[in-house]
């Protein structure tokens, strides 16, 4: 809802909100996620672009995912460089949960080399030499990344990949997204057995599901470099079988053999970043800057950071907006402080305000009006306050509206007959010299008698959503909210209204030149409740309530459910299938249940001889044999694939009961005229 058009007050907030975040428009929606573009305001209005990585509900509702979430969110806020996008903070907004992170204005990679393709070209040879130091930086600094004692946190990225790779429009390149990243955090090494990533990007160790260290993202920066000095894919092929075949085979061609005009030395920098062993590749990222470095010092000496603000310009020159963000960007943005995060304060967590998402986004931002009578709220946007506050005074001091239209009718006059004009404006002219001065009311003659002398207040409010009143004229949405120019010494009365909670309204008159912080927390409306007991045979099932857990497991009772709603009830117990039920709550009813559980799921195990085979479920990689699979959906038909080099591929189908676990062993056949299978050299 928007506020009323009955005043002339401006203002300029957003009220859709995360939390103390406002949400300006959705970026993208992935299967676990939706990412938006939103605003982080202080206590002050002062404003900063960020980008909010909101978790979908019923990914939200398991404990796991929220506990790697908390990882990526324990890696990626300890992490501060210039070519790493800043995560800001972890936030949690009713049942809602957020990252908040950096935003990047300008193209990643990915799209950069995609225009290029498509005006039949491919990224100058310095540029993307430039590119990959400045990616490579930021990879040195999180593999090197040390905790507070010293120790090494063996960050690794896993998904270094184009389009991870962001590139802002003053040409700085930083590195996004440590969704499936790994550390020490929690004491263990990066897992193995299970395949994550895009696996075009991957290393070979990672595509078979051993252990990786931090040579697996500079092979997989390896691979970008390859295919963005070639224009050519290096491993994809026409299904994830075959490429991941090609990536564990690890054949790479040197540029040079596509492009003639590719330098040696630079074959030999991407080379060996390729490299099948990564005993044999660069020992660190720092090693292959170096190089490369030395190689454009050599080869390029001429170049400047600025030809990348020209090469962007030029490749995106139509599209507009893109334009103007080349321009701004020119003019350095201090980049917000980290904000106190939500990762160490739990309770603050607990405590952010639930709100909806965005229905308008149009409505985000209100439109500005005159100021008028009624006080000023301050904005960010760039107003004359001493032209305001003299027009103010202006009016204080007695002119009035019907002199100001005087004035317009005097220049009508003026241009229809200047010598009439002449004579008749003399005389109005003293007359209102006269009304303005008022000598027998000296003490009001100057008009900017009253500057400096007004006062202003504060508003913060908790919830931060609601509708603030001035005098009972709806004058904004959210919090906070400042109120300048208020005249001193007179009644205000200032009233919050949300709904579900109580009205509260708060009676004033400030001092002259006064600065007031008005603190205003509302009390929720006292609701009628409804009462729901449930038990389960086997008990300790975890409920949920419309699809997120309520952190609650069998036997219960749940208090206080707001009555007259629908809700869905379920219950989920490992090996167990999921039960749910739709119910409707009624006031001051107790609604009991018992509910048998049903067994659900199967698992399987699977060895293979020779053993490492890449085990696919339906055709999603699972990992590598042998292998333990659970949570399989009894009487549900599964296609089974072993594939392993230089053998025949393995295939079943195959069907499990519910809750009944599976052994395969199986004895792969090695195909025709092909030597065994390479031996893995130990490191």
């Amino acid at each position: 809802m928007s506020p009323e058009n009955n005043s002339n007050t401006t203002y300029n907030k957003p009220k859709n909100t995360m939390g103390q975040y406002y949400l300006i428009e959705e970026i993208a929606q992935g299967g676990m996620a939706k990412i938006y573009k939103g605003l982080s305001y202080d206590a002050y209005g002062i404003k900063k672009n960020v980008v909010i990585k909101k978790i979908l509900p019923h990914i939200a509702a398991s404990k796991d995912f929220i506990e790697a979430l908390v990882d990526e969110a324990k890696i990626a806020v300890n992490l501060s460089h210039g070519n790493i996008a800043q995560t800001y903070d972890l936030g949690k907004s009713g049942d809602d949960y957020f990252i908040v992170m950096e935003y990047v204005e300008g193209k990643s990679l990915s799209l950069i080399h995609k225009r290029c393709l498509a005006n039949g070209k491919l990224i100058p040879i310095p540029i993307l030499c430039q590119f990959m130091c400045e990616a490579l930086n930021g990879l040195d600094y999180i593999h090197r990344k040390t905790d507070e004692n010293g120790k090494t946190l063996n960050i690794v990225h896993r998904d270094i990949s184009p389009q991870n790779l962001m590139v802002n429009y003053s040409g700085t390149l930083k590195i996004i997204d440590f969704g499936i990243a790994k550390s020490a955090f929690k004491g263990g090494s990066t897992d193995s057995g299970t395949l994550k990533g895009k696996f075009p990007y991957m290393s070979p160790e990672q595509a078979r599901g051993d252990p990786i260290d931090h040579r697996s993202d500079i092979f997989s920066l390896g691979v970008i470099f390859h295919e963005l000095l070639t224009g050519k894919r290096l491993f994809k092929a026409e299904d994830n079988r075959a490429t991941i075949r090609n990536v564990r085979r690890a054949h790479v061609e040197p540029p040079s053999s596509i492009h003639e005009n590719i330098p040696e030395d630079l074959d030999k920098i991407v080379i060996r970043a390729l490299s099948k062993e990564r005993r044999h590749r660069y020992a660190f990222a720092s090693d292959m800057r170096d190089d490369l470095l030395k190689f454009s010092a050599k080869n390029f000496s001429d170049f400047k950071s600025s030809d990348i603000v020209d090469f962007l310009a030029n490749i995106f020159e139509k599209d507009e907006k893109n334009q103007k963000e080349i321009q701004d960007s020119k003019t350095p943005v201090q980049i917000l402080e980290h904000t106190t995060s939500a990762l160490n304060h739990e309770k603050q967590l607990e405590k952010t305000d639930h709100v909806k998402l965005p229905s308008n986004l149009k409505e985000f931002f209100l439109d500005d009006m005159e100021a008028d009578e009624e006080p000023q709220i301050s904005t960010d946007e760039d107003i004359n306050k001493e032209e305001k506050s003299i027009e103010t005074d202006s009016k204080e001091s007695g002119l009035s509206d019907y002199i100001l239209n005087y004035f317009k009718k005097l220049q009508i006059l003026y241009n229809k007959n200047r010598i009439v004009f002449l004579g008749i404006s003399a005389g109005i002219i003293l007359l209102l010299a006269l009304a303005l001065t008022k000598p027998w009311q000296k003490e009001k003659t100057d008009l900017t008698a009253g500057l400096g002398k007004t006062a202003e207040l504060l508003i913060i409010t908790e919830p931060a959503d609601i509708h603030i009143y001035l005098d009972n004229k709806l004058i904004g949405v959210g919090s906070p909210m400042t109120l300048k120019n208020l005249k001193p010494n007179e009644d205000i009365s200032i009233r919050a209204e949300h709904e579900g909670f109580s009205p509260q309204t708060e009676n004033m008159a400030l001092n002259s030149g006064e600065f007031r912080n008005l603190k205003i927390s509302m009390s929720p409306l006292k609701k009628s409740i409804y009462t729901l007991s449930i038990t389960s045979n086997p008990t300790g099932a975890t409920i949920f309530l419309n699809d997120k857990e309520a952190s609650l497991k069998t036997p219960a009772t749940i208090n206080n459910l707001e009555v007259n709603k629908h809700y869905s009830l379920g219950l989920y117990l490992e090996g167990y299938k999921f039960w749910s039920k739709d119910i409707e709550t009624k006031e001051n009813e107790t609604q009991n249940f018992e509910v048998q559980l049903e067994l659900n799921y199967g698992s399987l195990y699977v060895m293979t001889q020779p053993s490492g085979a890449l085990i696919l479920l339906n055709g999603t990689p699972a990992g590598q044999a042998p292998i333990e699979m659970d949570k399989l959906e009894p009487h549900k038909v599964y296609r089974l694939e072993a594939w392993l080099e230089g053998y025949k591929a393995y295939y079943q189908d195959i069907e499990f009961d519910a809750g009944k676990r599976k052994e395969m062993h199986l004895r792969l056949e090695k195909e025709e005229n092909l030597p065994e299978k390479e031996t893995t050299p130990s490191e």
